[in-house]
């Protein structure tokens, strides 16, 4: 009959495995289909409504051969029909059927898959994923069948991106040995290197040479600026002093990197930003965190977190903190910022002991003022938090531009006209030793290696003032750095190969 369905069957078993074809509906051999002539002409002229709608409405039924995009180009002869072949892959407790790719059609020609299909293994079923798998160990041979890993059964497709076990949690069949890696182990880590040595404390407290410390632009994150004041200057730091704000958290590793060059690490640890602006109209003062925050613990979670981490890595770490306040340019001034008086020290000290709390006794703690010339009518004596809450005082002060007298004579460039009337000031408040946390030349004027020749003469003649950290810097059009001029360079070089100054060699003891 013209509409008679023929099938062809073949079944075959094998160890679980069996493989059925079967052919689509065709028209017998030098035929029509007339009832799909029926349907079409119905269509066109309108034969009769039950015809139409059954032409419409039901399902399509094959054209004449040759007439239909559906079986090959419009017009053409027909293609073969395509034989579809299902296989049926048991395991254990389940069956699966997938479908399989046809062969080639002729030697040397590749099979072919269907457009948004997943490639399939060879001679093997399509794999989609783990849960294509009851056992680990058949996710396991599928994954060697294909190393390439291309269904990620091992992390992320791609090969090599694990541990080469696939499907490591589905359950493992007891009845099979377990799988073990494709891929060779990975060596183990090696051991964690150990902490630099360093001074201890006490060592640290009381210096028996000077410090001679420096601070770069990109040190300790980067030493490449650092070795290059090296070789400039011929010997090495034992100093190291960089700046970072209230939105860092404390890094250790910066800190070992410092000890590792022989080193003692100095934070200044600002309660704003790190990075700032700097653009026309910023106002730095009035851009940070207000010292009543600080004090009424607003910030005690930072400062807490800070402490304890100072405290597990356990080597000295010094900390500057909120340095300058004497000064109206910071926003911990008590001048700016919505501060009052006497929040400085009260902010202080609530630092400090957040620190206390957290048993983080490895702490220098340097107060550091700039010098008093700048602004005079600002006393020290009020802003000094207490013996008890600080190690070292200390001094920030520059050579920056040539000062007159008042009768219009040119002030000498030297150590004494910058330093020495904080230092008296400083005298009539502590005790404690000093250190020159920022120290800095300008070529501007032409002094600069004057200045530079009298520091270092006049150094030695103030036994209290135990070390000095030179800003090598080249900041807003002053070049601080000891490489600005080939003089200045020769008389830094001159001045730290004195050996009452230390040099970076902790670490080698």
């Amino acid at each position: 009959m013209a509409n008679r369905l023929t099938f062809s069957a073949l079944t075959l078993t094998l160890a679980g495995i069996g493989v059925f074809v079967y052919t689509s509906p065709t028209p017998p051999a030098g035929g029509v289909d007339r009832r799909a002539l029926a349907a079409t002409a119905a269509t066109r002229t309108g034969d009769g409504p039950d015809r139409a709608r059954d032409a419409t409405t039901r399902r399509p039924l094959r054209p004449p051969r040759g007439r239909s995009a559906l079986d090959g180009v419009p017009g053409a002869p027909s293609r073969p029909v395509a034989v579809r072949t299902v296989r049926v892959v048991r395991e254990r407790t389940r069956i699966v059927r997938e479908p399989v790719t046809p062969g080639p059609t002729r030697p040397g020609t590749p099979p072919t898959t269907r457009p948004g299909t997943k490639r399939p293994l060879k001679d093997g079923p399509r794999i989609v994923s783990c849960e294509d798998f009851r056992w680990q160990q058949d996710a396991q041979a599928a994954y060697i069948a294909d190393l390439n890993d291309p269904y990620g059964l091992d992390g992320p497709p791609g090969p090599r991106n694990d541990d080469g076990i696939a499907c490591s949690l589905l359950p493992v069949d007891p009845t099979r040995p377990p799988s073990v890696p494709v891929w060779p182990a990975p060596p183990p880590p090696p051991p964690p290197e150990p902490l630099p040595a360093t001074p201890t404390m006490a060592e640290l407290l009381a210096p028996t040479k000077v410090y001679y410390g420096v601070s770069t632009p990109d040190a300790p994150h980067d030493f490449k600026d650092f070795e290059i004041f090296v070789s400039r200057a011929g010997k090495r730091p034992n100093l190291l002093q960089w700046f970072h704000g209230w939105d860092k958290d404390f890094d250790p590793q910066l800190v070992i990197r410092s000890w590792k060059r022989g080193a003692l690490p100095l934070i200044t640890w600002e309660p704003r930003a790190t990075y700032q602006p700097w653009e026309p109209g910023y106002d730095n003062s009035n851009d940070g965190i207000k010292l009543r925050a600080i004090i009424d613990g607003t910030w005690d979670a930072y400062i807490d977190a800070y402490a304890a981490a100072v405290r597990d890595l356990g080597l000295p770490v010094a900390i500057r903190f909120a340095h300058e306040m004497n000064g109206n340019w910071f926003p911990w001034s008590e001048e700016r910022n919505g501060n009052q008086r006497g929040q400085y020290v009260q902010a202080w000290r609530h630092v400090h002991a957040r620190f206390a709390a957290a048993g983080a006794t490895n702490v220098i703690w340097i107060w550091s003022p700039n010098v008093i010339t700048g602004r005079p009518s600002v006393r020290l004596a009020p802003l000094y938090p207490g013996d008890d809450v600080v190690d070292f005082v200390g001094i920030v002060g520059y050579y920056r531009r040539v000062i007159y007298e008042p009768d219009g004579r040119a002030k000498p460039a030297t150590f004494d006209n910058t330093y020495a009337s904080t230092i008296a000031e400083i005298r009539a408040i502590t005790a404690k030793q000093i250190i020159l946390t920022e120290v800095g030349a300008t070529e501007i004027g032409g002094k600069k290696a004057e200045w530079m020749t009298s520091f270092f003469e006049t150094l030695p003649t103030y036994p209290d003032v135990v070390g000095f950290v030179w800003f090598n810097h080249s900041v807003n059009g002053n070049d601080w750095r000891i490489e600005s001029s080939p003089r200045a360079t020769a008389v830094f070089r001159a001045g730290v190969a004195d050996p009452r100054y230390g040099e970076g060699r902790w670490a080698a003891r």
